[in-house]
């Protein structure tokens, strides 16, 4: 168990990187289609936090909290040991050592946690690093963590993001053609329509405002 943490602790881009990235994945998201999202990204959730969210419509999503200098990753995997609905409840040891400041994201009704938090794996970073709690074996079953819905966001390229956007979208992507987004440029309606010649433009002006990616042009 602890290996496996330990690893993703390693492997997670910093806070100021990831929050790079799920921006532009909301964006880029916003390009390809307006409808079921994967990507979201909210830089004013509330004063001084911004929300990015993973959603692939089938069970499985993810929030990233960024609050100050602190940051709070709550994955959700519904074939997960770990889901609270095959154990009446957060998984022992999950969250310990969670940070004080960090705790409200736990469980928020808003996130649809009502009989409990919708949680199977956790990590928080303090300003010092990746950290997580310490899973407890229960009945000497030792729970497996599955991190796999971070997968995009840890093998960041432009090739790779082409192609599992182009996957979902059901188009062809390039590498050279999202570059700007990726690299989170000011984007204009001719670098959109670069990668969708049919995009929704005022839909991506919305989701840029939020993101807090600047427009040109």
């Amino acid at each position: 168990m602890a290996s496996t943490l330990d690893e993703l602790a390693r492997t997670l881009p910093g806070p100021l990187e990831l929050r790079d990235r799920l921006r532009a994945l909301a964006v880029l998201d916003a390009i390809c289609g307006t409808r079921h999202l994967t990507y979201s990204f909210t830089a004013s959730f509330s004063e001084g936090v911004a929300l990015g969210r993973y959603d692939n419509g089938a069970g499985d999503y993810y929030f990233v909290f960024f609050d100050g200098g602190q940051t709070f990753v709550r994955v959700f995997d519904h074939e997960s040991d770990l889901s609270p609905y095959a154990n009446d409840g957060l998984w022992p040891g999950l969250v310990d050592g969670l940070p004080a400041r960090l705790q409200q994201y736990v469980q928020m009704e808003k996130l649809g946690d009502e009989d409990y938090p919708l949680i199977t794996l956790a990590m928080w970073h303090d300003g010092t690093g990746w950290k997580h709690g310490r899973p407890a074996p229960i009945d000497g079953v030792e729970p497996k963590p599955t991190d796999w819905p971070l997968s995009q966001v840890i093998a960041w390229s432009a090739d790779a993001v082409a192609t599992d956007r182009g996957r979902y979208w059901s188009r062809s992507l390039s590498a050279a053609a999202i570059a700007p987004i990726l690299e989170l440029r000011p984007l204009t309606r001719g670098i959109a329509e670069s990668i969708n010649p049919d995009v929704d433009w005022p839909f991506v002006e919305r989701i840029a405002a939020y993101v807090g990616l600047p427009l040109e042009g």
